[in-house]
C-alpha cells in the first residue's frame, strides 16, 4: 500500500506540474495589471517633477527620479530617457513585485549602435535575497540562495537588426511553480529558461541605481508604459499588447531624434558675464573665449546637447575660488518666475557649494535678492557614491527684471542655467542623438 501511495503521490505531482505549465503558457491565466507607470500622471515645474504610479485602486506613490533624468516624448505621452551613470529611476517601496510569479512589460526605444559595448542595466528588481536583472537583453536571476542563473544562448533575444531610435516591446515572465522564466521581445518567440525565485521585499529600478559604482550604465534609451502584473502573461496577451502599440507606431519611422520636454529659456538669448573666468573645463566644453570674460558666453544656456547629457558629460567649473558670480543681461525687462542652475559634484574631489544666492533687478547696480539655496552635503556622501547632478534654484519669484545674478559660494561645477518667464509653457525640443 505504501508503494502504491508513493506512485499516486508522484502521479499527483506530475499532474500539478502539467497544470502549472498550462497555466503559465496557455490561455487559462491572464495576468492582471497591479501597477502602471506611464509618466503622464505627473506634476511638473522647472524645479519639481513628481511622477505618480497608478495602482489597482488609484495612485500608489511617486517615483524617485534623479535631476538629470530627462522627460521626453514617449510611445503615447511622456517617457523618460536614461543614458549615463548619474541617472536613476526607482519605483516607490510599496510597489511590490511577487518573486514567486508575475510579469513586467514595457516599451523601450534604444539609442545604441553596434559599436556600443557599454554594460547596460535595462531593468533591475532587487529583493532582500536575490534579484531579477535585464542586463544587455539577458534575463538573469540571482535566487534566494545567492546563485546566479544566466540564460543559455538560445534564450537570448537577437537584437542584431535593431535600429537606433526604434521602439520595442519587452515582456519578462516568471513562475516558481512552473520553474520557468521567459523573455519575449516584440510579441515574438517565448524564450524560456529555468527559474528559482528570489525572496523578500522588492525594489524596482530602471537603472543600476545611484549606489552602483561600476561602469554599468542605464539602458541608454527611452522607457514608457511600464506595467507590473500579478501573473505571467500568456502568448495571446503579449501579442495583443504588442499589436496595440504597433498600431500607434504605424506611421512612425525610426530615427535618432529625441523630443525633450523643456521650458523656453531667457538665458539662451542673453549675454553672460563671469566675475572670474572658469578655471576648469570637462570634456571639451568651450565657453567661446575663456580669455575674454566680457564675451557673450551662451554655452551654459544653449541646452540642445545638455538636455540629453548632464554634468558628468561636459561642464565648466571654478575650483578653489571663494565666490563666483554669473550675471545675465536679458536685453529687456522680463517677468521672471524661475532661476535654475544645474550643478554637479560628489566625486573626484568635487564638493557641492555651500550656498547659491539669486539676485534680479532692472539695473545691474540695483539688484534685489530673490532666492537662496543651501546645497552643502557630506563628502563623500554615502547616499551618492559617484558623480551626480542637482537641479537647484528659486521659483515663484514673480519679479520684473533685466539683470539676473547668480552668486556661488564657494566653488562650483555647472553646465546649464535656466531663466524662465512667468507663465512659460513647457514644450518638446528636438535634438539629435548620436548612437555609438
Amino acid at each position: 500500500m505504501k508503494k502504491k501511495g508513493n506512485v499516486m503521490q508522484k502521479e499527483k505531482k506530475g499532474l500539478w506540474l502539467i497544470i502549472s505549465i498550462i497555466f503559465f503558457y496557455g490561455k487559462m491565466v491572464y495576468g492582471e495589471a497591479i501597477y502602471t507607470l506611464t509618466f503622464d500622471n505627473s506634476t511638473l515645474t522647472p524645479l519639481k517633477r513628481e511622477i505618480k504610479v497608478e495602482g489597482k485602486e488609484g495612485v500608489s506613490g511617486s517615483i524617485e527620479i534623479s535631476d538629470s533624468v530627462k522627460l521626453v516624448k514617449g510611445l503615447k505621452g511622456l517617457g523618460i530617457y536614461l543614458d549615463n551613470r548619474s541617472e536613476y529611476v526607482s519605483l516607490p517601496d510599496d510597489v511590490y513585485v511577487n518573486p514567486e510569479e508575475g510579469a513586467i512589460s514595457f516599451w523601450f526605444r534604444p539609442f545604441w549602435g553596434s559599436g556600443d559595448k557599454r554594460n547596460k542595466i535595462i531593468l533591475s528588481v532587487n529583493f532582500d535575497k536575490g534579484c531579477l536583472l535585464l542586463w544587455n537583453m539577458l534575463f538573469c536571476v540571482k535566487d534566494r540562495y545567492d546563485n546566479w542563473s544566466y540564460p543559455p544562448k538560445e534564450a537570448i533575444p537577437s537584437i542584431s537588426r535593431w535600429k537606433p531610435g526604434e521602439w520595442h516591446f519587452i515582456v519578462l515572465n516568471w513562475s516558481a511553480s512552473a520553474g520557468r522564466r521567459d523573455i519575449v521581445v516584440d510579441g515574438g518567440i517565448l524564450r524560456s529558461m529555468p527559474y528559482v525565485p528570489p525572496e523578500g521585499k522588492s525594489k524596482i529600478s530602471l537603472s543600476p541605481g545611484y549606489k552602483d559604482i561600476s561602469d554599468r550604465v542605464p539602458g541608454c534609451g527611452v522607457y514608457d508604459e511600464l506595467v507590473i502584473y500579478d501573473a505571467p502573461l500568456s502568448k495571446e496577451e503579449i501579442e495583443k499588447k504588442y499589436s496595440e502599440g504597433m498600431e500607434i507606431l504605424k506611421d512612425v519611422s525610426p530615427d535618432c531624434k529625441l523630443e525633450v520636454l523643456t521650458y523656453p529659456n531667457l538665458a539662451s538669448e542673453a549675454s553672460l558675464h563671469f566675475s572670474i573666468t572658469p578655471n576648469y573645463e570637462n570634456n571639451g566644453l568651450s565657453c567661446n573665449n575663456f580669455d575674454d570674460k566680457t564675451e557673450d558666453i551662451n554655452d551654459l544656456s544653449d541646452s540642445l546637447w545638455f538636455l540629453a547629457h548632464y554634468s558628468d558629460k561636459r561642464s565648466v567649473g571654478w575650483m578653489s575660488i571663494p565666490v563666483t558670480t554669473l550675471t545675465y543681461d536679458l536685453k529687456g525687462i522680463k517677468n521672471i518666475e524661475y532661476i535654475v542652475i544645474n550643478i554637479g559634484g560628489g566625486d573626484s574631489g568635487v564638493r557641492f557649494p555651500k550656498e547659491i544666492n539669486f539676485y534680479a533687478g532692472i539695473t545691474e547696480e540695483k539688484l534685489s535678492k530673490v532666492g537662496l539655496v543651501c546645497t552643502e552635503e557630506p563628502y563623500p556622501n554615502p547616499e551618492f557614491l559617484k558623480w551626480h547632478s542637482k537641479l537647484v534654484g528659486t521659483g515663484n519669484i514673480n519679479v520684473f527684471a533685466r539683470f539676473v545674478k547668480i552668486e556661488i559660494v564657494p566653488s562650483c561645477f555647472c553646465d546649464e542655467i535656466f531663466i524662465i518667464e512667468k507663465n512659460a509653457k513647457p514644450f518638446f525640443k528636438s535634438i539629435e542623438i548620436e548612437a555609438e
